[in-house]
């Protein structure tokens, strides 16, 4: 895959996406990744949840030969996590 764009997303229990990003918008240099090559992808955001249930998204997308956007992978609601809070709050 030449130049493949790795994204993630944070979506509520309800389904409304919170945060997320990818590797392309980051303006992140990902190489050329052949068959077994294995690759890393790190990505830092502070984020200050509310207290409840949420879900991670993560995908694997980039472009052809011909400029076609192709999706090579998506793993929709793939982590579901919880954050504890002693605080309840309205909003985000």
């Amino acid at each position: 895959l030449k130049d493949p764009i790795f994204a993630f997303t944070i979506k509520d229990k309800k389904g409304t996406e919170i945060s997320g990003t990818n590797t392309w918008v980051e303006k992140t240099d990902v190489p050329t990744v052949k068959k077994n090559d294995l690759i890393s992808v790190s990505f830092h955001q502070a984020m200050n949840l509310q207290g409840g249930q949420y879900l991670l998204s993560l995908g694997c997308t980039g472009f052809d030969s011909s400029g076609e956007f192709v999706v090579y992978q998506r793993l929709y609601d793939a982590i579901q996590f919880d954050v504890v809070s002693s605080k309840d709050s309205v909003g985000f």
